[in-house]
């Protein structure tokens, strides 16, 4: 599994492993990926501004659209925004398992965008602050 897959999806399970605040699992769920998802737009927002956070989410959308339908639910307009509603409606209309895969294949795809320009560590390290850091040189390499 590439880096960039793999990362987003420990994103999305470190927040399904957050203590539940909903009562059904599809809730549950739908706030986790939404809390990856916002979290996602706040770190690239904060480090790109909003026209290259825009720019950079734009592109990941147009790569994976076709792929993952769940995504037309959480756009809104031209934005990279989202609101948890979005997110639940992607659930509803297309299930938990799509929803979680569109999530995870725009996050990863954000870090493929960015690891071309800076590198695949820097680009996770935006994405996902709490991701470990890369082992240092003679360290061994990640299982």
């Amino acid at each position: 599994m590439p880096a960039a897959l793999r990362a987003a999806r420990l994103l999305v399970e470190r927040e399904l492993q957050r203590p539940a605040t909903s009562d059904t699992d599809d809730a549950r769920h739908g706030a986790a990926l939404f809390r990856a998802y916002a979290g996602t737009c706040d770190n690239v927002r904060a480090t790109m501004g909003d026209d290259g956070c825009d720019a950079l989410f734009s592109r990941a959308y147009a790569r994976e659209d076709a792929a993952h339908p769940a995504l037309k639910h959480l756009r809104v307009g031209k934005s990279y925004d989202t609101s948890l509603e979005n997110v639940h409606a992607g659930i509803a209309t297309h299930g938990v398992v799509a929803a979680t895969a569109a999530v995870e294949a725009l996050i990863a795809t954000l870090i493929d965008i960015l690891a071309r320009l800076i590198g695949e560590d820097m680009a996770i390290r935006i994405i996902d602050h709490d991701a470990a850091p890369p082992p240092a040189f003679g360290g061994a390499p990640p299982s």
